[in-house]
């Protein structure tokens, strides 16, 4: 039996299989439903986070996550039935969140989660072993609205983006400089993907055949 909700799974059919790329880890899903449902939060439109709790990584939807990891088979079945009915300002908000996850790694966004007032004050209770600790909407505090309306903006217009994957570095490009990349550049891109100082996602640009880093 799969334990997630239907509205959840609409938009993990929209993520999953609509965008060909079923390949996304369990954290990264996880991160996506979650900065998905803040945003919705953000813009006063409904949201739910019935099932969340505070995982050592973050903010879990422990449903969705036992379903994936113990119904995987049945799970993915039942994500073939569902049909997609949202709206475009729903789809904006997912975009947004899928840009998160593609452009941050596995670290980064725990550590994203980590600085929010409704997981730190589970920190502690974590630490000491405790589990499936509930998250709830008294949990989110106004710094943590600021933070996630912070985050909203960062990730406007990523529409006409491309990203760039070298080890640990994620580089935002536009699709038109995309078309101008060259193995030079490449190349460029993998040297500079060792340097710790830079900060994802990293913005680069191609001007007069130069790269550039934003």
């Amino acid at each position: 039996m799969v334990w997630t909700p239907k509205a959840r799974m609409e938009k993990l059919r929209w993520l999953l299989m609509e965008r060909e790329t079923s390949n996304y880890r369990n954290l990264q899903i996880q991160k996506f439903l979650f900065f998905n449902e803040m945003f919705n939060k953000l813009h006063g439109k409904q949201y739910d986070i019935s099932s969340l709790r505070a995982y050592e990584n973050g903010p879990v939807f422990s449903n969705t996550y036992g379903d994936l990891i113990h119904e995987e088979d049945e799970f993915y079945d039942e994500l073939k039935k569902v049909e997609i009915n949202l709206t475009p300002e729903e789809i904006d908000n997912m975009k947004r969140s899928e840009c998160i996850i593609k452009t941050l790694t596995d670290y980064e966004l725990s550590e994203l989660t980590h600085h929010l007032d409704l997981w730190k004050s589970k920190e502690e209770r974590i630490a000491n072993g405790e589990r499936q600790i509930p998250i709830e909407d008294s949990d989110i505090s106004e710094q943590d609205m600021k933070k996630i309306s912070q985050l909203y903006d960062l990730y406007e217009g990523m529409d006409d983006k491309e990203i760039i994957e070298i080890s640990d570095k994620r580089y935002v490009i536009s699709k038109e400089d995309m078309s101008k990349l060259t193995n030079e550049h490449t190349e460029v891109l993998d040297k500079l993907s060792v340097h710790e100082n830079l900060i994802n996602p990293v913005y680069v640009s191609i001007e007069d055949g130069v790269l550039m880093i934003d």
